[in-house]
C-alpha cells in the first residue's frame, strides 16, 4: 500500500485486503500532526526510498517478540541512508512508543530535536543507519540494539536533552558508540555493553547541571574526550572505578564548579590520560577546580598524567588520595588559602614541577611519594606562609635537597626532590609509600578523627570533642579565614581515647579574635581532619 502526506485523525496501520498486505510504501513524507496517533500493528513493514515519517503527534509502534515491525529501505540494493528516517519535532503528545522494531538504512533511525518528547525505545534495532539514534528530549531507550552504523550508535546534540536515559543497551560494531557533543550527560540507570566500536564514547562537549554518573558500561570504557566536560555550581559528577578518559591535544579537560566524586580503587583505577599515539606533557589542560567549586569532591586511585597542570586547585575543599600523578608539567596546583585540601598516599613524579603553592594556599601534603621532577617536589610561592610537607618519601633516604638557608630548614646533602623555601619536609620518610590496598572505602572519615563542635556557630567558647588512640600525640590548631595561625590548643594531659578541649575565642596573645569564620586542625600521625566552625558578637 502506498502512502504519504499529513495524517490528521488517528489512524492504524496493519494487514490490509485479501491476502493481506503488510507493506507500507512511502511515496511522501508521513506528517503525523498535534494531537494526533499512528498506531502500527505488529507484522508492518514500512519502506521508503527517501521520504521520512514526521512526528508532531504521537507514533506508537509495538510488535512482538516473534512479530517485529519493520522500518526500512524500499532500494533494491538497500544501503545505509536511503531515506531520512523517524523524525520526533516540535512539541508532541506524551509516550510515542517503538517496542520490538527493526529500524534499518536510514540517515537516523529515530532522531528526537524536541525538548518536550517522550519516547520510549525498547527491545528494539537500530542497524546500518548513519546515526542510529539521535536522542533528544525526554527519550528513553532500553535493552535495544545499535549496530553496524556508518558514524554513530548513539549521539546527542541537544544542549536542551536534560531527560536522556541510555540504559542496559547493546552497543556494538559503530565508528563511534556514543556520541556527546553539547549536552547535558543522559542518564545511565543500567550499565550498557559496548563492544567492537572504533571509538567506545567520544565528547565533544557536555555539561553537569544536577547529580549524574558516569556509568555508560559495563566494567567501565574508554572515552575519547575532544572538548570540555564543564561540572557547574549545582552539578555534581561521579566516576565510579574502572573507567578511561582520553584527552586530545588542546583546552580538553574537566572545569569544576560544582563537585566531582572520581572513586577508583586499588585494582581498578579511573584513568585520565593523552589520546595522542606519543602522549607528552601539556597535551590536554587537566582538571581544574574553580573557586566556586563546592567541598566535599575526591579524587581517589585516579592517574592523571600528560596534562598540562594535573589538579589545579583554585580554593577548593578536595581530597586528593592514593593517585598517580605522573608525566605532567606540573603535577597539582595549588592556589589561594584552602582550608581543606588533602594531598596524602599519592605517588607523585616525573612531572617538571611536583606540587606547586601560592596565595597563602595552606594543604596539607604528608604520607606521598615525591621523587623524579624535573625541578621541584614542591615549591612555595609565597614565603609568608609555611607549607605542610612532613612525613614524605622525597626518592632518597637523605631526604629532599634544600640548598637555600634562607628559612629555618637546610638539607643541601639531601639527594631527593629539591623543595622550595618555606616548605616544611622535616621528618621526612625513609623508604617508598606504596598506595594501600587495604584502605577503608572511599569516603569513609577515619573514625579517629571525627571532631564535633558544639554550640557552633559560638560566641564566647567552644567545645570540640573527637576520639583518638590515647598512645599518639596530637596536635589542634586554628586558623582564621585567611590561613593565619590564630590559636595551638594542647591536650596533651587528656590520656582518654575521648577527649574534649574548649577553645575561649582568643588568640595565642590573649585576644579576643573577632567575629568569622575559622577552622579547626586536628592532627595526629596517621590522620588529618579540618571543622569549620563559626564565632558571632
Amino acid at each position: 500500500m502506498d502512502v504519504g502526506g499529513v495524517i490528521a485523525v488517528n489512524t492504524t496501520w496493519g494487514p490490509t485486503g485479501n491476502p493481506p498486505d503488510t507493506v507500507y510504501n512511502l511515496i511522501s513524507d508521513i506528517n503525523i500532526i498535534d494531537s494526533v496517533t499512528l498506531t502500527i500493528q505488529p507484522g508492518v513493514k514500512v519502506k521508503s526510498s527517501g521520504p521520512r515519517i514526521r512526528v508532531v503527534g504521537r507514533l506508537v509502534a509495538i510488535g512482538t517478540d516473534t512479530s517485529r515491525i519493520t522500518f526500512t529501505s524500499s532500494q533494491p540494493v538497500p544501503a545505509p541512508q536511503d531515506w531520512s528516517g523517524i523524525n520526533f519535532e516540535y512539541i508532541t503528545l506524551d509516550s510515542s512508543v517503538l517496542d520490538y522494531c527493526t529500524i534499518e538504512y536510514a540517515v537516523s533511525g529515530v532522531a528526537v530535536t524536541s525538548p518536550y518528547t517522550l519516547l520510549r525505545i525498547d527491545h528494539s534495532q537500530i542497524t546500518r543507519c548513519y546515526d542510529g539514534y539521535c536522542a533528544g528530549g525526554r527519550s528513553v531507550a532500553r535493552g535495544n540494539q545499535f549496530s553496524d552504523n556508518v558514524h554513530s550508535g548513539i549521539c546527542i546534540y541537544e544542549s536542551d536533552s536534560l531527560g536522556v536515559e541510555i540504559s542496559n543497551n547493546v552497543i556494538s560494531n559503530n565508528p563511534i558508540g556514543l556520541e556527546l557533543s553539547d549536552g547535558p550527560l543522559p542518564r545511565f540507570l543500567v550499565p550498557n555493553t559496548f563492544s567492537n566500536n572504533g571509538v567506545g564514547i567520544k565528547v565533544e562537549e557536555f555539561a553537569i547541571m544536577d547529580a549524574r554518573t558516569w556509568d555508560p558500561a559495563v566494567g567501565g570504557t574508554d572515552c575519547q574526550v575532544d572538548g570540555q566536560i564543564r561540572v557547574y555550581p549545582a552539578g555534581q559528577l561521579t566516576i565510579p572505578a574502572g573507567n578511561t578518559f582520553k584527552f586530545n591535544t588542546g583546552s580538553t579537560g574537566i572545569y569544576i564548579s560544582g563537585r566531582l566524586i572520581a572513586l577508583g580503587t586499588a585494582s581498578s583505577r579511573i584513568i585520565f590520560t593523552s589520546l595522542q599515539p606519543v602522549p607528552a606533557p601539556m597535551d590536554w589542560s587537566g582538571i581544574t577546580f574553580w573557586v566556586d567549586a563546592l567541598d566535599s569532591s575526591v579524587l581517589d586511585y585516579c592517574t592523571i598524567e600528560y596534562a598540562g597542570t594535573g589538579v589545579t586547585n583554585l580554593a577548593a575543599p578536595l581530597r586528593i588520595e592514593y593517585n598517580d600523578i605522573k608525566n605532567n608539567y606540573c603535577g597539582i596546583a595549588c592556589q589561594y588559602f584552602i582550608p581543606s585540601l588533602r594531598i596524602m598516599n599519592n605517588r607523585i613524579f616525573n612531572n617538571t614541577l611536583g606540587i606547586t603553592c601560592m596565595d597563602g594556599v595552606l594543604p596539607i601534603i604528608t604520607n606521598n611519594s615525591i621523587y623524579d621532577n624535573l625541578y621541584y617536589g614542591v615549591i612555595n610561592y609565597d614565603n609568608n606562609y609555611w607549607i605542610n610537607a612532613e612525613n614524605n618519601w622525597w626518592g632518597d633516604p637523605t631526604g629532599p635537597r634544600d640548598t637555600s638557608s634562607v628559612d629555618t630548614l637546610y638539607n643541601p646533602d639531601g639527594l631527593g626532590n629539591p623543595v622550595s623555601d618555606h616548605v616544611d619536609y622535616e621528618p621526612w620518610l625513609g623508604q617508598p609509600v606504596g598506595i594501600k590496598e587495604d584502605q577503608t572505602s572511599p569516603g569513609n572519615i577515619p573514625a579517629n578523627a571525627f571532631i564535633q563542635a558544639s554550640p557552633n556557630p559560638f560566641k564566647n567558647a567552644i567545645a570540640l570533642a573527637y576520639s583518638s588512640d590515647p598512645s599518639r600525640p596530637i596536635r589542634i590548631k586554628i586558623f582564621n579565614c585567611l590561613g593565619q595561625l590564630v590559636a595551638y590548643l594542647d591536650n596533651s594531659c587528656n590520656k582518654s581515647s575521648q577527649r574534649i578541649i574548649y577553645w575561649n575565642g582568643k588568640d595565642m596573645r590573649g585576644n579576643p579574635v573577632p567575629a568569622g569564620v575559622y577552622w579547626c586542625q586536628i592532627e595526629n600521625n596517621k590522620s588529618i581532619e579540618i571543622k569549620k566552625i563559626i564565632k558571632v558578637e
